[in-house]
């Protein structure tokens, strides 16, 4: 069965690669799409201003003079009505086919020109026939309303004697004067220009977040933690939102607290158990754990870690370097210093029922400052009174203050927030933890979410106990590591509710007696 269980979990992903592909592309696109929103207004603003500068710059107002007319031709007055519209509606038609080749061949413009007194004519003269009639319309455009209506009087004064060379006597019959106009046709469209800025700002908008969807490389799964990194995934710990509290100073999220989500708290004991188990074996005592940048969770997974291995009547000496306002008159710099007593400076939480101490200013100014006892003899002596001590340490990108509490542990663990750090930051903290002489014991993909806002798997306790364990060591790379293949089976089984539920049943059960 474990056999099935392993295969399907392989092939799976592969099978589904595509279309898991393009669900995370579409996320990340909503996702860079709030986190770029303040981008699009930006960019419509001063698109739409590009726009109107350009548009306004190159505006050129221009005016239009037209005129309409009936065409008969003079030596066409038959009686028959219909056959006379015909011939007319002919004429009409032929006038608009030789009307441009009439203005190339400059007959029209030479006359035009003669009567304006100019060199060149500043508009352009247009002709066309109204279908199935026989109405012809001239027309002239120019960016100066005298000129367009001074040129189109010439040409309806010079044009029936050029149209004489070319078709014969005609009629033109005025029904629609040119008229003087002072307004543009072509107005600057204010809305218009809007709405194209605004829609050149979308769309380079929409580009960047395109472009930050595919770029965008983060750890969604335990399957990426396996493959991607090429590390051990030693559990998953579901994203969890405390209820506000009236007091200002709320707790932390902690399984001590009878109201902390169940399934938070079994994620954390599943991974406690697997660190125990681990370094109980590989007699270890003193565990690191970090994160690539800041806000992913570590104070919270290692403040829980320490309370589930409390819970299996351990001792446990936790280390906070972000403490809590309950513990933060635990201080272990004035212990190194000399300044106080080792009871005044470590401290015993009865609710987590673990020990505590902290570093307020941080291991680097504990270790530095430190007059009467080194930290490293601290460690030593701690590590002689307790099973396990936790160390909460500052993330990778403070690197001088995590590689005095890794250069002091014996595994170190790092926490990936799903979905949320940079995959070269991450792979960059590994590196830097394996630089040291010091197990990497793996990842914990925290704050996992199901659906397209995340990818958690959304079962608690079952967290591929038989995979095989991959530790990075110094001297050997990726994939140097134990072939352990545990089975604790956490979560397949009856709650604890349930289990003594059952017990009671037993017991009230009638014997046979």
């Amino acid at each position: 069965m474990a056999e099935s269980a392993t295969s399907h979990v392989n092939t799976t992903p592969a099978q589904q690669g595509e279309e898991i592909n393009l669900v995370m592309l579409l996320h990340d696109c909503v996702r860079g799409a709030k986190k770029y929103f303040w981008l699009l207004i930006v960019l419509c603003i001063v698109a739409v201003a590009g726009v109107f500068a350009y548009s306004y710059s190159t505006y050129v107002p221009m005016y239009r003079c037209k005129a309409s007319f009936t065409v008969s031709a003079m030596d066409n007055f038959n009686p028959n009505y219909s056959s006379n519209f015909n011939a007319n509606q002919q004429y009409a038609t032929q006038m608009a086919a030789t009307f441009p080749y009439i203005i190339e061949s400059e007959l029209l413009t030479d006359l035009v020109k003669k009567e304006l007194n100019v060199n060149q004519i500043n508009g352009e003269i247009t002709a066309s026939a109204i279908e199935k009639s026989n109405l012809f319309t001239m027309m002239v455009e120019s960016d100066d309303p005298d000129d367009a209506y001074n040129i189109l009087i010439a040409v309806i004064n010079n044009y029936p004697e050029v149209l004489d060379y070319v078709i014969g006597d005609t009629q033109l019959a005025i029904i629609e004067p040119a008229v003087h106009s002072d307004k543009p046709y072509n107005s600057f469209d204010i809305k218009k220009n809007g709405v194209i800025g605004m829609g050149i700002g979308f769309v380079l908008w929409l580009a960047v977040v395109v472009i930050y969807a595919i770029r965008r490389k983060t750890i969604r799964t335990e399957e990426e933690v396996r493959q991607v990194l090429n590390a051990q995934c030693l559990g998953s710990v579901p994203l969890t939102i405390p209820k506000k509290r009236s007091s200002a100073n709320a707790a932390k999220l902690n399984i001590a607290n009878s109201k902390t989500a169940e399934k938070f708290s079994e994620s954390i004991r599943s991974i406690a158990m697997r660190l125990s188990k681990e370094m109980q074996e590989r007699d270890m005592k003193i565990l690191t754990i970090t994160s690539s940048q800041n806000g992913e969770g570590v104070s919270v997974i290692a403040s829980n870690i320490a309370s589930a291995l409390a819970e299996m009547n351990k001792k446990v000496l936790l280390i906070e370097t972000d403490p809590s306002s309950e513990s933060a008159k635990f201080n272990l710099e004035k212990l190194l210093a000399g300044e106080c007593q080792f009871e005044e400076a470590v401290g015993y939480d009865k609710k987590r029922k673990l020990y505590v101490t902290t570093t307020p200013n941080g291991l680097s100014n504990a270790k530095f400052a430190a007059s009467v006892l080194s930290l490293r003899q601290f460690m030593n002596t701690m590590s002689e009174r307790v099973d396990y001590i936790i160390i909460d340490a500052p993330a990778c990108s403070f690197m001088s203050e995590t590689s005095i509490a890794i250069q002091y542990s014996e595994l170190a663990v790092l926490v990936v927030k799903q979905d949320t750090c940079d995959l070269r930051r991450i792979m960059e903290s590994i590196e830097n933890i394996c630089s040291f002489e010091i197990d990497f014991g793996g990842c914990i993909l925290n704050g996992t979410q199901t659906g397209i806002g995340g990818y958690g798997y959304g079962k608690y306790g079952g967290y591929y106990y038989g995979s095989r364990y991959s530790y990075y060591r110094k001297g050997y790379g990726y994939g140097y590591g134990y072939g352990y293949g545990y089975g604790y089976g956490y979560g397949y089984g009856p709650s604890r509710d349930e289990e003594r539920e059952q017990e009671k049943r037993r017991a009230e059960r009638p014997t046979d007696d």
